[in-house]
């Protein structure tokens, strides 16, 4: 609870309207227009294309930059005690959120039969981490950079991962596909404490005035 209401703090009511439920309520209304449309397949592609895409390019209006030299617009949390303990817990309840996110909006499109996402609850669960690993991959590399074409770039990239990735989910056999869920959980969870550390690391290093390395 700490990590999300630290979380909020760097939140506005148009970004937590837009992606608390903007999100998740896209996604259901999709799916149901996609099946009164009568067509069977793509629209699981178009969920994990618009979740990592829309993530990833909104977090330019949270911690986009927090990686760069000037650690953007945080400054403000140096004038606190406990602002590197805040701006820890916000980091973690950011991805918190979005596995949240994307349990939600793949784990709902299942239960509403309109969205597919491969062999039983490990194809589900391959689906939510196929997501969040795209997501925080991107937001490792976006974060270095303050540049609207450089994150756009990025998330396209990442979209193009997480098509990979959505595609061997949904075509490995089922003996195995529980231990590719493991495996991409690890890397998720890498991934994860990989964009955490460094965000504090390069944070701190604008206490001075040399480059964090």
């Amino acid at each position: 609870m700490k990590k999300i209401n630290a979380y909020l703090l760097f939140t506005g009511w148009r970004y937590r309207l837009g992606i608390f439920l903007g999100i998740p309520a896209a996604v259901l209304a999709g799916g149901f227009f996609w099946r009164c449309l009568e067509v069977e397949t793509g629209f699981g592609y178009l969920v994990v294309m618009g979740i990592i895409f829309a993530e990833t390019v909104a977090d330019r209006g949270i911690f986009s930059g927090i990686q760069t030299h000037r650690g953007y617009r945080l400054d403000f949390l140096k004038t606190s005690p406990v602002g590197q303990e805040i701006l820890f817990q916000g980091l973690c309840g950011d991805l918190a959120r979005r596995l949240l996110t994307a349990a939600v909006c793949v784990g709902g499109g299942r239960a509403a039969q309109i969205l597919d996402t491969g062999e039983g609850w490990a194809g589900c669960l391959g689906t939510v981490l196929t997501v969040y690993f795209a997501e925080a991959l991107g937001l490792f590399i976006s974060r270095f950079t303050r540049s609207a074409i450089l994150c756009l770039y990025t998330a396209y990239g990442c979209v193009a991962a997480g098509m990979i990735l959505y595609t061997l989910i949904r075509n490995i056999a089922p003996p195995w596909l529980w231990a590719a869920d493991t495996a991409l959980g690890l890397a998720a969870a890498a991934v994860s404490a990989l964009v955490v550390r460094t965000g504090m690391k390069r944070w701190r290093g604008t206490y001075s005035d040399t480059d964090c390395l």
